[in-house]
């Protein structure tokens, strides 16, 4: 987490008063002006320090906890808490509910914020001085792992390390014969290092430790993008997957892991969530522009809870050749995504509409009127890291480079795992299902451009709609740069949510236009320009992002405004995506309450 955030968020509560004096101690980078911070510097005694001295403010947390009722008989094995103190009483709260007076061993696993020490699993032995007195490390089972070869022991990353420093007298306040293990983990963790450790630490722990996992979960980004990040991060937690970590919006996928397996090795398979907010919510500003979320919540003995939500981050055109590819020759492959990479994280899919093929062919010459696209496969591996593992070839420009030119495509997407459906004549592999945590969501493509027979992706619909949980049909259709959609892109869309649709995503216009609820279902008829060198005017390098949440008893769209301004993507600010929001609402086809939804960033369709 990057300290600069951490003094915004903390100013915030300066001149809110909501803490009064309480944070002027707290910045790491204002530590010169901080006695307490002094005194970590030069300590030497073996002693480190909760990040305040004053007793009064974690009083204060406490006494606004819910205080919730937790049975004695869930046996609790581990928590979920942040280390943001603008939660501190989410913090207190979630604590609260493991409170006990036993002598226990608690293992607190946090990130190494700022990738310091020596080794990738750091420990310390030095015990902690809260305003509740001393808080011990359990120093014979931390020279254990070490003897074992599991950690490394040093000091120094812990003297300004939040994530446990934070933490410790919230602990000592409710376990107060805690002794604890403090873990920094650092994002260089490998899978082979994180399940060596995993193996063997159960063979040291006592039976009965407690796991606290140190974790703040989506950044930098404004609420509703948190909210919808948040989303598959909860169901990530309920059903222990794995691999949905990989690419989850948190500040230490490495610390996760491990907590996760920690747990299911004991049995603790069932999720709690106690809290969700963010530092938006607590600040009563969701105008802030780089927030933090954060989650609580506890882990018991027994089976996973239930969460059937998986979520798809859906785009327009993409296109990566002619003024393009020359930039990305010059400034490097990943530069028209450098402004959005933390929001292309953090969901379950990321689609957008592939408007040419990756081949290993000479592009055209380099001109403006040029529509014949080639993409270099270089950039695929770049699209992948960034979270793009979808799309839809069912276009115009997919056959730019002829039947060759397609299958290289479809070859260089499979070989990097990428999936993709829809195909330009209609005919091969028109569609596909992803299995997401057991929900499948099936996919359909169709390129109005061909003259094959439209009754076949009707039959396609029917077909996936008996194997998959949802069906999202994305289509190539339309009049370039009409505002408006046409009355043949009515029929059509009526006809496929008549097939069994659930949602419907437009492309080829180059612009955004209207929405239609039909039947209860959501027609997105163009989601206009996600990546494209078209500069002619404002509409061609706006588009709309479209979060999904599905659920079985309803379905939730994000709607996020982007524009492309020097052939990169960026998200718009309040101001200018508002006048996106509220165009579209104004033109779209919906009851009066859906445009109020559109109007603030988020529609809800319940079943």
């Amino acid at each position: 987490m990057r300290v600069k955030n951490i003094t915004i968020i903390f100013s915030f509560l300066i001149l809110l008063g909501l803490m009064g004096g309480y944070f002027l101690g707290s910045f790491e980078n204002d530590a010169g002006k901080s006695k307490l911070n002094e005194e970590k510097r030069s300590d030497v005694s073996g002693f480190h320090y909760s990040s305040f001295s004053q007793k009064d403010f974690f009083d204060s947390a406490f006494e606004k906890t819910i205080r919730p009722q937790i049975s004695k008989n869930q046996h609790i094995r581990g928590i979920i808490i942040p280390h943001h103190l603008l939660a501190s009483n989410l913090i207190a709260n979630a604590l609260y509910s493991i409170s006990s007076e036993k002598p226990i061993t608690v293992v607190i696993i946090s990130p190494n914020h700022f990738f310091t020490g020596q080794g990738q699993i750091i420990s310390s032995l030095y015990d902690w001085e809260t305003p509740y007195g001393i808080l011990e490390s359990d120093k014979n089972i931390i020279k254990r792992l070490q003897a074992n070869r599991l950690l490394d022991i040093d000091e120094l990353p812990f003297e300004k390390e939040h994530g446990i420093s934070n933490l410790t007298a919230f602990i000592k306040k409710v376990l107060p014969n805690a002794k604890i293990i403090p873990l920094i983990i650092k994002d260089t963790l490998s899978f082979r290092e994180s399940d060596f450790f995993l193996d063997n630490i159960n063979k040291i722990l006592p039976e009965n430790t407690l796991f606290i996992a140190s974790l703040d979960f989506s950044h930098y980004l404004p609420s509703q993008i948190a909210d919808f990040h948040d989303t598959k991060s909860l169901a990530v937690l309920a059903s222990f997957d794995y691999e949905g970590i990989n690419f989850l919006d948190i500040d230490s996928k490495p610390s996760l892991r491990i907590f996760l397996k920690y747990l299911a090795s004991k049995g603790a398979n069932a999720f709690n969530l106690l809290d969700h907010s963010n530092s938006a919510y607590i600040l009563k500003d969701e105008n802030i522009s780089e927030t933090t979320s954060y989650i609580t919540g506890f882990f018991s003995l027994g089976n996973q809870s239930k969460n059937e939500q998986t979520t798809l981050l859906a785009f327009g055109d993409l296109m990566l050749d002619r003024y393009i590819r020359k930039i990305t020759d010059k400034n490097g492959k990943d530069y028209p995504f450098q402004n959005i990479k933390r929001f292309l994280i953090g969901n379950d899919l990321t689609l957008a509409n592939l408007e040419g093929s990756f081949t290993d062919f000479q592009p055209k010459p380099l001109d403006p009127d040029n529509t014949t696209f080639t993409f270099n496969p270089n950039l695929i591996p770049v699209l992948k890291k960034i979270g793009f593992n979808i799309f839809n070839l069912a276009n115009n420009h997919s056959l730019d480079f002829g039947k060759d030119g397609l299958i290289k495509s479809q070859k260089y997407l499979e070989d990097n795992n990428i999936d993709y459906f829809g195909d330009p004549s209609n005919k091969d592999r028109i569609s596909v299902i992803k299995n997401i945590r057991g929900i499948k969501i099936g996919f359909v493509g169709y390129n109005e451009f061909n003259n094959s027979d439209f009754h076949k992706i009707i039959e396609e619909i029917k077909k996936i709609k008996q194997e998959a949980s949802f069906v999202v049909v994305y289509t190539h259709w339309g009049t370039e740069y009409q505002t408006n959609f046409s009355e043949t892109q009515q029929e059509k869309a009526h006809q496929f949510i008549d097939a069994g649709a659930d949602v419907i995503l437009g492309s080829h216009p180059h612009v955004i236009q209207p929405v239609e609820v039909y039947k209860n279902r959501i027609i997105f008829y163009s989601l206009g320009n996600f990546l494209f060198d078209q500069t002619f005017s404002q509409k061609v390098r706006q588009g709309l992002g479209v979060g999904i949440v599905f659920d079985k008893i309803k379905l939730d769209y994000y709607l996020f405004p982007t524009e492309t301004k020097g052939f990169q993507v960026n998200l718009l600010g309040k101001e200018k995506g508002d006048i996106i929001l509220n165009e579209l609402a104004d033109q779209s086809l919906a009851p009066e309450d859906i445009k109020k939804q559109i109007i603030k960033g988020k529609i809800t369709i319940n079943f």
